[in-house]
């Protein structure tokens, strides 16, 4: 029907398309606009304008097939969303409509760890234990990527928490040894791609421990030993 006014019901129309696709791969998820194409006049012409256009490749023929292809492969780390124009004009009138196209991520970024060299010393506290104080971190272009952290070989005095990058002591007496602790950590992104390593340093105490922290420590034995044997002591009571 050649007097059928020329409109869009939906405005703007959302399209798909996965980064890294070929040249000439269709926008997808665009059916709602092709149904309305389908019912445009005999007769019309249309064609995409905005800063985006050159992006996209647009295939109309007068039966009303239409399709949006893509000129490249895409980058969703570069570009995440394109807007277009679609112009159209018809023997009974022009109209125009949005076209916006998000651009799906694919994990295809490897992870980077935010420092390559972390460095932390061992301190004594009023609590009179030694605390560490180290937390590494990394970043992902990929969207929505979670990252977890590992050791390159496993430390006999420390642990890294895989999700959070924290470090932690796991021997107290490491504040007796004076020297510097040499690791190498990474971080891993969910499909198994590994970031450069970071070199990590930490410091052991150089001074000598001080001697109430030794005092408080054998006190503190004494105290369990103690409560150990009275409570021995009172169960062989019960049992006897």
């Amino acid at each position: 029907d050649s007097n059928r006014n020329v409109q869009f019901d939906n405005q703007p129309y959302l399209g798909y398309i996965t980064e890294n696709e070929p040249k000439g791969t269709p926008v997808q998820q665009l059916e709602e606009l092709q149904d309305n194409i389908s019912t445009l006049p005999y007769g019309c012409t249309m064609d995409i304008s905005g800063d985006d256009a050159l992006a996209f490749e647009l295939k109309y023929a007068v039966n009303g097939d239409f399709a949006l292809l893509a000129k490249s492969s895409f980058d969703r780390e570069f570009v995440e969303t394109y807007y277009l124009l679609l112009l159209v004009d018809c023997p009974t009138g022009t109209a125009q409509t949005m076209i916006r196209v998000h651009v799906l991520d694919v994990n295809d970024n490897v992870p980077k760890l935010t420092q390559s060299v972390y460095t932390a010393t061992i301190s004594i506290q009023d609590s009179l234990e030694p605390t560490l104080d180290l937390h590494i971190q990394g970043t992902d272009p990929d969207k929505s990527d979670s990252l977890q952290y590992i050791l390159e070989e496993d430390s006999e005095f420390f642990d890294l928490d895989p999700d959070t990058g924290v470090f932690s002591l796991k021997d107290p007496a490491i504040k007796l040894q004076a020297k510097t602790f040499t690791l190498r950590a990474h971080a891993v992104d969910q499909v198994g791609h590994v970031s450069a390593h970071a070199d990590i340093f930490i410091e052991a105490p150089t001074e000598p421990i001080p001697e109430e922290i030794g005092k408080s420590r054998m006190r503190r034995a004494t105290r369990t030993e103690r409560t150990y044997a009275v409570r021995q002591d009172k169960e062989g009571q019960l049992f006897s």
